[in-house]
């Protein structure tokens, strides 16, 4: 699969016939209930997370937004001190 910013509401049903298959990360941090698009080969960027444990939820998916396949990583931002 290749990562890029190509959707079917922008282009049609035939991106999800394209070979490669094109798709992107739609990324949930903490079980916020709402997630981004990630749709570029950069680093995934968080911004300032507090302190503590976070969940970070990556779900890859099709032009179409069909979920591939989910992966969730545990994150742990030390104290400032």
């Amino acid at each position: 699969m290749i990562i890029l910013p190509i959707y079917t509401e922008i282009a049609g049903a035939e991106a999800t016939k394209l070979k490669p298959t094109i798709g992107h990360l739609h990324v949930m941090v903490d079980g916020a209930g709402w997630k981004w698009i990630h749709a570029s080969t950069d680093p995934i960027y968080f911004g300032q997370l507090p302190p503590g444990a976070h969940k970070v939820e990556l779900e890859l998916v099709n032009a179409a937004h069909s979920v591939i396949d989910v992966q969730t990583i545990d994150v742990v931002v030390p104290e400032r001190g």
